[in-house]
């Protein structure tokens, strides 16, 4: 599994591919990507130029149908998802290699966007990155590294807007639904068990995913200090369902976890979707 910095290079390479099409930078970044991809294979660098082809064109037809904000978001899941791929295929020497090579190219377009203008997406080493386009903003911390280690178990609850990426049998990808996720963690020194999840909403209600997806961790859970995450999918759907017809403003959701001694620990931030 990748460390959460590599992930988080990963996620503001996504960003900085979608952030440079349809722009002056997008020639130069496009023949950069397809190389670190292609890793000296020039039929996968063809792919992955095709791949980016697709997605230029994606985005500039969900511009002029107004669905530009839903086809950013599934494309830089995408990019990310292939980001990821290919550091977890590489040894430490070559993933830092690649890794540095990506932060160098997500650096380039971020002071490309500057030079334009346009607010983009800021990386500032492995401690953290900002993810993020008008709508939508994700911040990511090494937390474990800044903190005195505790006594006990101390379980850190993230919520992002996540797109699955599913493996085809013919070696293509292709994209989920939209989902809230929910991610936890144990930065503390002893295992504790997560039996419960879901959003807190005013007037002390909750919204709870009876059945969740195959995917998602099943509960109870014993989450213990260093595991993989926890992690909980809610389909976005349902969250915008509730908003439009209880009138609750996203800001006002808040994901949690409950865990075995009673405590309940909530997210970071509140739902992140746009009213």
């Amino acid at each position: 599994m990748l460390s959460e910095a590599l992930m988080a290079v990963a996620g503001a390479g996504g960003a900085a591919v979608v952030q440079a099409a349809g722009t002056d930078a997008w020639t130069g970044l496009r023949q950069r990507v397809a190389r670190l991809l292609g890793r000296g294979d020039t039929q996968r660098e063809r792919a992955e130029l095709e791949r980016l082809d697709r997605t230029a064109q994606a985005l500039e037809e969900a511009d002029a149908s107004g669905n530009a904000e839903r086809a950013r978001l599934r494309q830089e899941a995408s990019w990310q998802t292939r980001f990821e791929s290919l550091l977890e295929t590489l040894e430490d020497s070559e993933q830092q290699q690649v890794a540095t090579e990506l932060q160098a190219l997500v650096a380039e377009q971020q002071d490309f966007a500057a030079r334009q203008g346009v607010v983009g997406n800021t990386f500032n080493g492995p401690a953290a990155v900002q993810v993020g386009n008008h709508n939508r903003q994700e911040n990511r911390f090494s937390i474990a590294s800044y903190l005195p280690a505790p006594v006990g178990p101390r379980v850190i609850v993230r919520v992002s807007y996540s797109i699955p990426v599913f493996d085809l049998p013919d070696g293509s990808q292709d994209l989920g639904d939209d989902f809230v996720s929910v991610e936890a963690v144990n930065t503390g020194d002893q295992p504790i068990a997560i039996t419960s999840w879901g959003i807190e909403l005013p007037g002390d209600r909750r919204m709870v995913v009876p059945r969740g997806e195959n995917w998602a961790t099943r509960l109870p859970h014993v989450l213990a200090p260093g595991a993989p995450p926890a992690q909980f999918w809610m389909r976005v759907d349902d969250v915008r369902r509730v908003e439009r017809e209880q009138h609750i403003p996203y800001a006002q959701m808040r994901p949690y976890v409950g865990l075995a001694d009673g405590t309940v620990v909530h997210a970071d931030r509140s739902v992140p979707l746009a009213n």
